[in-house]
């Protein structure tokens, strides 16, 4: 079931502008900052403890009426409209940074000290900034909850969207808790090094090998280490004075970049076909 799941999600995005889900996404962003607004006690816990909770009761107990009704069909519809809530806004243009909800400053003006390096290296710093957010984005909106829906269920989806969320709701404040952004980590911690092994895979391996087992073991955020292994897995060529985001240059690096999220996407796909195929009938 989870297999056709992902596969009608998949085809939704790509093929349906499906403008109510992001009517839906922006509304459980602005529930969140509501949320956060309210003096609760505990120094914000009670109200992570409020978001997290409440939604997962609701679908545990939606889950449970459901299960075995109507030959399955039931649960399927559940498991469905979920990951189409989840992961369905989060469509392959909007993983790129001119899409993001506040986008990257210009890269002359992004911080005193990058204006003052050479054109060459203002260029690929401000791209590897655009890398850090690209790489992100698929870990957070996309890996990591998909991982965590095959191994632990829709409730384990459910939890990685809301803590996500949380920490979606205003980014330029401080999370609602000071250990949200540590949840996060280790949240991401194997899907991340999952991600970083199929972005090995299906690029450059012998170049990104080296990078791969350096980094896969230490305490690092995954998302910081996708794009040194990114750059070694893809080979780029240099940026010149002149290649900035208009240019054809970065162009070309960042559809290389779409492309290889997407043989990444189309890779863990069968990953879940090969486990349907080969799980054992109850």
């Amino acid at each position: 079931m989870n297999l056709w799941v992902v596969l009608v999600v998949l085809y939704l995005q790509e093929n349906s502008p499906m403008p109510a889900l992001d009517l839906i996404d922006g509304l459980i962003l602005q529930a969140a900052r509501a949320l956060r607004t309210l003096k609760l006690p505990g120094d914000g816990w009670a109200g992570l403890l409020l978001w997290l909770l409440v939604p997962e009761l609701l679908v545990g107990l939606l889950g449970h009426a459901l299960h075995g009704h109507f030959w399955g069909i039931a649960s399927f519809v559940l498991n469905l409209l979920l990951v189409l809530v989840i992961l369905g806004p989060h469509t392959e243009a909007r993983m790129l940074p001119e899409n993001e909800e506040q986008p990257l400053p210009d890269p002359a003006a992004t911080t005193q000290q990058l204006s003052l390096l050479p054109a060459r290296e203002a260029n690929e710093s401000y791209f590897r900034a655009q890398l850090l957010v690209i790489g992100r984005r698929h870990l957070r909106y996309r890996m990591s909850p998909l991982f965590w829906w095959v191994l632990l269920g829709p409730q384990g989806m459910l939890l990685v969207a809301l803590l996500v969320a949380a920490r979606r709701c205003d980014p330029e404040q401080p999370p609602w808790v000071a250990q949200l952004d540590k949840m996060l980590f280790w949240i991401e911690w194997l899907p991340g090094r999952c991600l970083m092994v199929s972005i090995a895979m299906l690029g450059d391996f012998m170049a990104s090998l080296e990078t791969l087992k350096a980094t896969w073991r230490t305490p690092h955020p995954s998302d910081t280490l996708l794009p040194a292994l990114i750059e070694q897995s893809l080979r780029w060529s240099p940026l010149e004075d002149g290649d900035g985001p208009e240019s054809a240059v970065w162009q070309e690096r960042l559809q290389g970049l779409q492309a290889l999220f997407h043989r990444c996407r189309t890779f863990w796909v069968v990953v879940l076909a090969m486990l349907t195929l080969y799980t054992p009938l109850p």
